[in-house]
């Protein structure tokens, strides 16, 4: 099934490690929270440790704008433990790694591959109803832009809290535009 924005978010519960320690997560749990779901293809990859330590340095940020991260990858909650332990930038992380060892989320939300048996790198905006509002899914050769991330959570907190519609290359700060045009749609 084809996930589309406004619908709602597969829902989940899985062993992850947070904090140093293995606990049971549910989305659930988010609810009333913004959510950044960001699947990746393994901690001990060349690009997955850079992007989990740049993610972390965002930390403060996206908590400060209501908002959580929640990383998955096919990985075990044994293997996350250890890359925590090991990889200076996993080191950094302060948000929960789920294990989905057999592909379970990642299926859920379409971005298992079937033949290399772990998850593309997507990330998912899920609203405080736990609606999926947008997604991405890059290529597993580069990496996901942490400033870009930032931009499309904070795009879309300001368009549901102003109303209005949020332009190319928007940053907070500059205007949205007011969806008013009576012809809209009709071409």
């Amino acid at each position: 099934m084809l996930l589309q924005p406004g619908q709602p978010a597969p829902r989940f519960t899985a062993d992850a490690v947070w904090k140093k320690e293995r606990v049971r997560l549910s989305l659930d749990s988010y609810e009333g929270l913004w959510v950044i779901l960001f699947f990746f293809p393994s901690g001990f990859t060349f690009i997955c440790p850079t992007e989990l330590g740049a993610l972390a340095l965002l930390h403060s940020v996206l908590t400060e704008r209501n908002a959580r991260i929640i990383a998955i990858s096919t990985d075990s909650a044994f293997a996350h433990k250890m890359a925590g332990l090991h990889s200076p930038n996993a080191q950094l992380v302060r948000f929960p790694l789920v294990a989905d060892r057999q592909g379970k989320i990642a299926k859920l939300y379409g971005v298992y591959s079937k033949n290399g048996g772990f998850a593309y790198r997507g990330v998912f905006f899920i609203d405080p109803e736990l609606r999926i509002r947008t997604f991405m899914v890059y290529d597993n050769s580069i990496g996901r832009g942490t400033h870009e991330i930032l931009r499309v959570l904070e795009a879309l907190q300001y368009a549901d809290e102003s109303g209005r519609a949020v332009q190319a290359d928007w940053y907070p700060g500059y205007m949205g535009l007011l969806p008013q045009w009576p012809d809209a749609g009709k071409y």
